[in-house]
């Protein structure tokens, strides 16, 4: 095992069984849900009609899906359904359904009229650091 001298160091050496540990302390979930929480919207203004948006794109995963004008407004629970299941299905209070593709549907006792959205797009997806290999060597 080696010494750590902080937390970073730790996520440096990536060692498997230490992981688990690493991300309790640094409490990731936290630290993800704060980035995404500070991110711009994707798409914003969106109509909601039916109870049903659709969105511009399709998202390889959908972070947040937020009733901006509804009977009760906020980021809901986001469930990835099949396109068939979103169609017969009417989604709890709270929660929305994602097709995986571009419908988002969204409670009938929520009332969402227009909702706001943030996914990954693909100049999102392009980071120059995360391009390199693993364990790429620089000359």
């Amino acid at each position: 095992m080696a010494s750590d001298s902080n937390l970073r160091a730790t996520m440096n050496q990536g060692e498997p069984g230490r992981l688990a540990d690493l991300d309790r302390d640094v409490q990731a979930g936290e630290f993800v849900n704060a980035m995404i929480n500070a991110m711009t919207a994707t798409e914003s203004g969106v109509s909601v009609t039916t109870n049903v948006a659709t969105l511009a794109a399709t998202p390889v995963v959908l972070w947040d899906a937020k009733a901006t004008t509804a009977t009760h407004t906020g980021s809901k629970q986001v469930l990835k359904v099949s396109n068939a299941f979103l169609t017969a299905n009417n989604p709890a209070t709270g929660t929305c359904y994602w097709d995986g593709g571009t419908k988002v549907k969204f409670s009938t006792v929520d009332a969402a009229t227009v909702a706001s959205f943030k996914y990954p797009v693909s100049t999102d997806a392009t980071c120059s650091y995360l391009q390199r290999t693993l364990g790429e060597v620089d000359g």
